[in-house]
């Protein structure tokens, strides 16, 4: 039996996007074996039949640059296939001719390139970006319509998340989970307090709050939430990735800014609102799916989706910055 590779990305998000074309492939090439190496914790989310026959935890890799920096191309060179993730394209196609799976090869590697066109053993690749239209129609696969819950939620995560709505008084309530992504590196596209301090203001007092924040993220959120008078619950002791996609699951709604809980709220089943501005809606966003309301405010200058993180906004974040935040209250609630 072949075997095929797959590096799966080290995010929440990037590792959901990958479910669709897991699922594909074993249509694709009903007789191979599916290989999927990536980063723990995010890679048990893909620990199912259903999307892979082999993990393969790999540690002390941040991004695809540590691969080719660590030589972990030598582990790839002995399977058949490669699944490269279209993040980091020009990385890749270096990974590639080393492993020797692409050879006297021309291109970038950017959508529409011929490298998408096929998959083929030791020549092509294909990208595990879902939401790229162009590229899906190249492979000749469907757009997901549906949610993917059953992936992520077994009847143990399903009774482990009922202590954690008991402690914070959720359990059977229609509740809303805020995420706003406050931690390093993720500051362009981060939700603007000034937005979320309006939001609040006009979402009626009846319905449940709950922000959920990360490690990274609990001191800058106490900090938001010490001299606000908000009644709102701070999620920030949920570490199992499959536990939070339960808890994600048993909300109402969930209000985000494009982060990898969005994405794993949008394919657990959850009802998203997602505000996009800095990262590139058509590329990144879980488009398609009818649980999932997206929010984005065309710039004059035509700079939406810059895909910047770090670097200093011309504008101010103005994408996101001056979003309606009482069109995003009645999006909340048509979920209520």
């Amino acid at each position: 039996m072949k075997r095929i590779i797959i590096p799966a990305c080290a995010g929440i998000g990037n590792t959901v996007l990958m479910t669709p074309m897991l699922q594909e492939l074993k249509r694709l090439l009903p007789d191979c074996r599916r290989v999927v190496a990536g980063v723990p914790p995010y890679i048990n989310l893909l620990h199912v039949p259903q999307l892979s026959d082999e993990i393969i935890p790999v540690t002390g890799i941040l991004g695809f640059r540590d691969i080719l920096r660590k030589g972990c191309w030598k582990l790839i060179r002995h399977y058949d296939y490669a699944l490269v993730p279209y993040s980091e394209p020009h990385y890749f196609l270096d990974f590639l001719r080393k492993a020797g799976f692409i050879k006297n090869a021309i291109g970038t590697g950017a959508p529409g390139d011929p490298f998408f066109s096929t998959l083929l053993p030791r020549q092509d690749f294909i990208s595990e970006r879902l939401q790229n239209l162009k590229i899906l129609e190249a492979l000749g696969l469907p757009v997901n319509s549906q949610a993917q819950s059953n992936l992520f939620l077994s009847c143990d995560e399903k009774k482990a998340v009922i202590p954690i709505l008991q402690e914070y008084g959720l359990l059977h309530k229609p509740f809303l989970v805020i995420h706003l992504s406050w931690r390093k590196g993720t500051e362009r596209k981060a939700f603007p307090a000034k937005l979320l301090e309006e939001i609040l203001q006009k979402l009626p007092p009846s319905i449940p709050r709950a922000v959920l924040c990360g490690e990274e993220e609990k001191t800058a959120v106490r900090r938001f939430f010490a001299n606000r008078h908000h009644d709102v619950k701070l999620i920030d002791n949920i570490r199992d990735i499959r536990l939070l996609a339960a808890f994600l699951s048993c909300c109402r709604a969930m209000l985000s800014v494009d982060s990898g809980p969005m994405h794993l709220a949008a394919a657990a089943g959850g009802n998203v609102i997602a505000l996009f501005g800095p990262t590139e809606k058509r590329r990144c966003a879980p488009d398609g799916l009818p649980n999932v309301k997206i929010i984005e405010k065309k710039m004059p200058r035509n700079c939406n989706g810059c895909l910047q993180r770090n670097e200093t906004c011309p504008t101010d974040r103005e994408c996101l910055t001056t979003l309606d935040a009482g069109m995003i209250v009645e999006n909340i609630l048509s979920f209520f």
